[in-house]
């Protein structure tokens, strides 16, 4: 099978997994990079800092004044830290640290060293607010510290955005990908159905050069496969049914005839031993009529089932083979009283056939000229080689009111000169006087 390795499916699967990727990692990129920005803009800047540490120490003072909390009351401290996941809660008296809260929802950067690398913010981002601010507690006032160590939650964010995102581009350019042969299965499946159903004129359109298109050059082969076989079984059964028609008429005759005649001659119904005899020799030669018609039947259809690819070819020198085919038969009709005239321009050349089945069909047209030539007019052979085919024509005057024929023999011809690679054409002229049969043979290329 000749087609371009680079455009197999299994390559262009490979080459889409390879784009995917590199879309994949484009996107992931580009994405951590606009996340870290916005991050940094609008979650990590002073004001954003800022702004979030006075809302906890409002959150914080609002909590100690409800529940009279102590600087000292340890549990209460912790408690609030633990409602403010990544919060970082710092007590002091007089720089002296009194309480430092837990901070269970801290993420250390350096546990993820990866999330701090997508964007352009981790080594650059501005440092939390971290003032101390007095509050009034239960036993007094003192500073408080609130640190907003959520930074790594937001860089992991943007991080898990970002493998979102990239995961969807490749699995968008998978999905086209897949769309595609999906497509191009979905349009080879219509047609073989429509195939199926007898619509066969539409060809399937080719394209690229992968398995699909060769698969496409298939059914397309397939298809015209069946187009010339329907044709030709067509062309065969309406030869047949000509040959029916043809020869329900000339078996009837004879037979209606064969079997009046026998009928008079078994109920006795002759004047005269001579009466008989002449009934008799009528019946004789009526089933000698019925003999001919079957054996000529027999052999077109003998020639009509045999498979073309039986046939031996071997090749002849033109004009030995020609000799040796139709001397003799000139030879036998000559002594029946016909005479001929002889062209032979066929010179030096070859030709590739089988022999039997050309006597076949020269048997076939003297067998003819036998029966319906008039031996008054010559018999004219006409024997030339016309560029690269070897024409051989025979004109022969017709008899005067000549029995009918079947035209079993010229259609056996027909079909075996096809065989040969060659043609047949037989007709009348105009008038009906002259009867012309013409071969053509290819000849031999002749070696440079």
């Amino acid at each position: 099978m000749n087609r371009k390795r680079t455009d197999s499916l299994r390559f262009r699967l490979f080459r889409t997994v390879l784009i995917a990727l590199l879309v994949c990692a484009v996107l992931f990129a580009v994405t951590g990079r606009v996340s870290a920005g916005i991050i940094r803009r609008y979650l990590l800047s002073d004001s954003a800092i800022r702004a979030r540490s006075e809302g906890y120490l409002a959150d914080f003072r609002e909590y100690v004044s409800k529940y009279q909390v102590a600087s000292t009351d340890r549990e209460a401290l912790t408690a609030w830290c633990r409602t403010h996941s990544g919060l970082s809660l710092t007590v002091l008296q007089n720089d002296q640290i009194i309480f430092e809260g837990e901070n269970e929802g801290h993420f250390d950067s350096m546990e993820f060293p990866f999330v701090l690398s997508i964007g352009p913010g981790s080594s650059g981002a501005s440092a939390s607010v971290n003032e101390p601010m007095p509050v009034q507690f239960s036993n007094g006032h003192y500073l408080v510290t609130i640190v907003d160590t959520n930074k790594t939650r937001y860089y992991l964010m943007g991080t898990c955005i970002s493998v979102v995102v990239a995961a969807i581009g490749f699995l968008s350019v998978l999905a086209l990908y897949n769309r595609r042969i999906t497509q191009s299965v979905i349009q080879l499946s219509d047609e073989v159905k429509a195939a199926s159903r007898g619509e066969l004129t539409h060809e399937i359109p080719v394209r690229g050069h992968d398995e699909f298109a060769e698969l496409a050059k298939s059914i397309n082969r397939m298809r015209a496969s069946v187009i010339k076989q329907t044709q030709q079984e067509a062309i065969a059964w309406q030869a047949n049914r000509d040959l029916i028609t043809s020869l329900s008429h000339d078996l009837r005759t004879p037979l209606t005839t064969l079997i009046g005649y026998l009928n008079l001659i078994a109920d006795g119904e002759y004047a005269s031993p001579d009466e008989l005899r002449q009934y008799a020799n009528t019946a004789l030669n009526k089933a000698m009529r019925l003999k001919t018609l079957s054996d000529e039947l027999f052999r077109y259809f003998l020639v009509y089932g045999r498979p073309t690819d039986e046939l031996k070819m071997e090749e002849y020198d033109a004009q030995v083979l020609l000799e040796q085919l139709l001397g003799e038969r000139t030879l036998l009709m000559m002594e029946q009283g016909y005479t001929f005239r002889k062209v032979n321009r066929v010179g030096n050349c070859r030709i590739r056939t089988n022999a039997d089945s050309l006597m076949r069909v020269f048997d076939n047209l003297f067998s003819n000229l036998s029966k319906y030539a008039d031996p008054a007019k010559p018999i004219i052979l006409y024997m030339a080689r016309e560029d690269d085919r070897l024409h051989i024509t025979i004109s022969n005057g017709r008899q005067k009111n000549p029995t009918q024929s079947t035209q079993i023999g010229l259609a056996t011809c027909r079909k075996l000169m096809a065989d040969l690679g060659g043609t047949f054409r037989a007709e009348p002229d105009a008038g009906g006087q002259t009867f012309t049969a013409e071969l053509t043979l290819p000849v031999c290329t002749e070696p440079a």
